[in-house]
C-alpha cells in the first residue's frame, strides 16, 4: 500500500468535522438551563445595584463599584467554566468539593447520556474524548448517585455492560415485594390464598416456578399478625430463599444443616440443678 493512501476511519464513516458539529439534545437542554440561571442571577444583581444607588450617603458609591467589579469577575469565571466543560456535560469537578450538595438530577441525566454514548461509542463519542474518559466519569457519577464503593462499581462494570450495570443498580433501588411461603404441612397454597383474600389481602402466586409462594401487593391487615400466620400456616420469606430448598430437594430421613441460620439460644440444665442459658 502506498504511504499516501488514506487509512480507513476506525471510528465510523462520518468526518471529524461532522462529529464536532453534532450537538446532542441533552447538551442543548443543559446549556439552556445554565444560561437561564446565569441570566436570572445577573438580573437579581442588577436589581440589587439599582436599590443600592437609591440609598443615601457617600458609602453607596463605593459599594456599587465593589459590586460591579465582583459581578464582572464572576461572569469571567462562568465563561472560563463553559469553555473548560466537556461537550457531553462531563465536568471536571474535584472529589473534595463538599461546599454544595450534588445535583442528583443532573448526575442522573449525565449517567444516562454517558451510558448511551458507551453503547454506541464509535458513532456517538467526541473525537477528543477516549473511552477511559467516559468510564472514569461514569464511575464518579455512580459513586455519587448510588453510593456504591469503588470495588462494587468495578465488579459490576467488569461483569456487565454499562447499560446492564445501571439497570441492575436501578433494580436494587426498588423495594422488594412482600412474599409469603405457605406451610404445606398445615395448609394448601390455594386454601391459604382464599383465606387471606377474604381478609383484604391482594395477592398472586409468586410465579410458575414455585408451588408454595405468594406475593402480596397490598393488604388491609398486617400480614404478620393474621390468625393464619399465628397458626403457622405461612411465614414471611423472600422469594430468593425458596431457591436453596428447591435446589437441594431434601428427602425424608435426610439431615439438613442450615449454616446461615442464626445461632439463637438454648437452655440447658446445670449440674447444680439450676437452669441457665
Amino acid at each position: 500500500m502506498d504511504s499516501d493512501d488514506e487509512l480507513p476511519d476506525d471510528f465510523g464513516s462520518d468526518s471529524e468535522e461532522d462529529e464536532e458539529d453534532e450537538e446532542l439534545e441533552i447538551e442543548k437542554k443543559s446549556g439552556a438551563i445554565d444560561h437561564s440561571r446565569a441570566r436570572d442571577k445577573r438580573a437579581a444583581e442588577a436589581e440589587a445595584l439599582e436599590m443600592m444607588e437609591r440609598r443615601p450617603g457617600p458609602a453607596a458609591g463605593s459599594k456599587k463599584k465593589k459590586a460591579v467589579a465582583q459581578i464582572e469577575e464572576e461572569e469571567g469565571e462562568e465563561e472560563e467554566e463553559e469553555e473548560d466543560g466537556l461537550e457531553t456535560n462531563i465536568l471536571d469537578v474535584g472529589d473534595d468539593d463538599f461546599t454544595t450538595a450534588p445535583d442528583l438530577g443532573l448526575i442522573q441525566r449525565r449517567i444516562k447520556e454517558v451510558v448511551r454514548i458507551l453503547d454506541d461509542f464509535t458513532r456517538l463519542r467526541k473525537t477528543n474524548r477516549s473511552r477511559t474518559d467516559y468510564i472514569t466519569q461514569l464511575k464518579k457519577d455512580i459513586k455519587s448517585y448510588y453510593s456504591y464503593n469503588d470495588f462494587m462499581i468495578d465488579t459490576l462494570l467488569n461483569m456487565f455492560t454499562p447499560a446492564e450495570a445501571i439497570e441492575l443498580m436501578e433494580a436494587n433501588e426498588r423495594p422488594r415485594p412482600v412474599t409469603l411461603r405457605a406451610n404445606t404441612l398445615k395448609t394448601r397454597r390455594r386454601e391459604l390464598a382464599a383465606a387471606l383474600i377474604n381478609r383484604g389481602v391482594n395477592l398472586d402466586p409468586v410465579g410458575p416456578w414455585s408451588k408454595v409462594g405468594l406475593v402480596v401487593y397490598e393488604s388491609q391487615v398486617p400480614v404478620g399478625a393474621t390468625p393464619e400466620y399465628m397458626a403457622g400456616h405461612y411465614m414471611l420469606q423472600g422469594a430468593s430463599s425458596f431457591l436453596p430448598v428447591m435446589a437441594l430437594a431434601p428427602q425424608e430421613g435426610e439431615t439438613i444443616v442450615d449454616v446461615a441460620a442464626a445461632p439463637g439460644k438454648k437452655r440447658k440444665r446445670k449440674k447444680d440443678g439450676k437452669r441457665g442459658i
